[in-house]
């Protein structure tokens, strides 16, 4: 088995129809399981590059899957706890508020030090939507000043965005909460890390969850 993650944004328009909303310049990486990099791993990458599809094999492939969930479980967590409550709402819109950006900071830093206690830190591997450096670093309010600006950069731009997680709990259907908040939860337990925050999005998702089909 070949570690990998990726990111790569797209919304189901209808049965056989999938817009792609957005690429990064460098959304994907491979790598062995135990740290190598294998012909086989660089011939992956090679076809995905010739492809167009930003790709480059690395030998710390486990921590690139776990900054991904990081951020996944950031943002999905967030979008589902602070704007389920109004189909009409899109990612931009809540980060613009202060309050909604300070959420986002606390959970955010819950998540990251769930991540930095198995020996990471972040390294914004999926930038420029990774923002996981600035919101570990610095004071509380400059890291809430970048989330606003980054919602109001999501306004100006006309983005009406959402994460899967969101867009399953708006069309009615089971959310990934276990495989997507889940693994903080139960890891920071294991750990002895206490985050609140991240449970109570956990809790507030895994009820919404209950009654989903």
């Amino acid at each position: 088995m070949i570690g990998f993650a990726t990111i790569e944004a797209g919304a189901l328009v209808e049965p056989g129809h999938a817009a792609h909303t957005f690429a990064l310049p460098l959304s994907t990486y491979f790598g062995e399981l135990d740290g190598t990099i294998t012909p086989r791993v660089e011939a992956i990458v090679d076809i995905c590059n010739a492809a167009g599809i930003g790709t480059k094999a690395v030998p710390n492939i486990k921590q690139v899957m776990w900054e991904k969930i990081t951020q996944i479980a950031n943002a999905a967590g967030w979008s589902v706890s602070t704007l389920a409550g109004n189909s009409n709402l899109f990612m931009g819109e809540g980060m613009m508020v202060k309050e909604g950006a300070e959420h986002y900071v606390q959970y955010a830093r819950e998540l990251i030090s769930v991540y930095k206690a198995m020996g990471y830190s972040p390294e914004n591997y999926f930038a420029p939507v990774s923002k996981l450096k600035e919101l570990d670093s610095g004071t509380f309010e400059e890291a809430v000043a970048t989330v606003i600006e980054i919602g109001t950069g999501m306004q100006k731009a006309g983005f009406k965005g959402r994460t899967s997680m969101h867009d399953d709990v708006v069309r009615g259907k089971k959310t990934e909460i276990e495989e997507t908040i889940g693994p903080f939860v139960h890891k920071a337990r294991e750990l002895g890390i206490a985050v609140p925050t991240v449970d109570a999005v956990y809790r507030i998702i895994k009820v919404l969850d209950t009654y989903l089909e």
